[in-house]
């Protein structure tokens, strides 16, 4: 059962809420106890720095229809730029990690999204990876991504997908800063293409692309893909959630799905438009710059996400 039937399952009554918080629960413990001797002792650190997950063990705990017949190599925690020192701390006096070398350019990403990243190994082989964000939102570096698939993250009790349309049909969007002339990868996009191609995802420039008929073209509306709808984590096009029953999520008095509720990080994709009779062709807007920023907001915005996830038109509809 992927992860959208499962939300809506458990709103049908509360027996159906704590069978799938169970399911979800089991899942998150199970992509984290391979790594962690202390998972709710980990989850607690996540709690109390504004910390997640993501990368591979995010998408493979996500994304339930193609979560067998591959395991994620290592868990990739992102911190806030201030917090970073507690988590390798917790990392290494608590679970016994050492230090290795960071020689290699870190594989999810085509441009820098963080300041730095401190490579984890315990006697077993087990690998972490913690990602210093530039700013004091762990979320920030995620919009850099070189493909949509992976922008997701898990904090210490909650989810959020970022283009699940695609992301949960084994579909993803190029960033075009992972590419040569809006076209090409790199070759260090193409090796890590091929690993999730194994792992039953494809690859796209644009959403229609995927389409049986060659002459589909831009449904000239904002969409999740649109290189100029302008996102950000929590908005309409999102899938966020729980790992807690829902009674559990609204009597907690912080945003689950909000690692930080005073700053938003807001993206558009950027690249070429779609083409055909889109209304971002015309001349002078044909491409623009990919942008990722931080804004300061008022918590209560984020409040009011979790409380319903009440439509924003005013947030909906902008585009560039």
């Amino acid at each position: 059962m992927d992860l959208p039937t499962l939300q809506t399952w458990r709103t049908t009554c509360v027996v159906a809420d704590r069978v799938v918080s169970s399911f979800l629960q089991a899942c998150y413990h199970n992509a984290l106890s391979s790594h962690f001797i202390d998972v709710a002792g980990f989850r607690a650190v996540l709690r109390a720095t504004g910390a997640v997950v993501s990368g591979s063990a995010a998408l493979r705990t996500l994304d339930r229809n193609r979560a067998h017949g591959w395991r994620s190599n290592d868990v990739d925690v992102y911190t806030p730029v201030h917090q970073t020192e507690r988590i390798i701390r917790y990392i290494n006096e608590v679970e016994g990690y050492y230090a290795l070398e960071a020689s290699e350019p870190y594989a999810h990403y085509s441009v820098s999204g963080y300041m730095q990243v401190f490579r984890y190994r315990n006697a077993d082989g087990a690998h972490i990876d913690v990602v210093q964000s530039y700013t004091h939102s762990a979320i920030f570096p995620i919009p850099f991504f070189w493909s949509s698939h992976v922008m997701n993250y898990m904090t210490a009790d909650a989810f959020c997908v970022a283009y699940p349309v695609h992301t949960l049909q084994g579909r993803g969007l190029m960033s075009p800063v992972a590419l040569l002339d809006d076209q090409h990868a790199h070759d260090p996009t193409l090796a890590v293409m091929h690993k999730y191609r194994s792992r039953g995802y494809d690859f796209r420039l644009y959403t229609h692309a995927w389409t049986a008929d060659a002459t589909t073209e831009c449904s000239q509306s904002a969409n999740e893909g649109c290189p100029r709808t302008i996102r950000f984590f929590g908005d309409r096009y999102c899938l966020i959630g729980s790992f807690g029953t829902v009674s559990e999520t609204v009597q907690s008095t912080e945003c689950r799905a909000q690692p930080d509720k005073t700053r938003l990080v807001r993206w558009w994709r950027g690249g070429n438009a779609c083409g055909g009779n889109c209304r971002h062709t015309h001349p002078g807007t044909i491409r623009t710059l990919p942008h990722v920023g931080t804004h300061r907001v008022n918590p209560e915005f984020f409040d009011t996400l979790v409380r319903g996830r009440v439509r924003r038109d005013s947030w909906d509809e902008y585009t560039v």
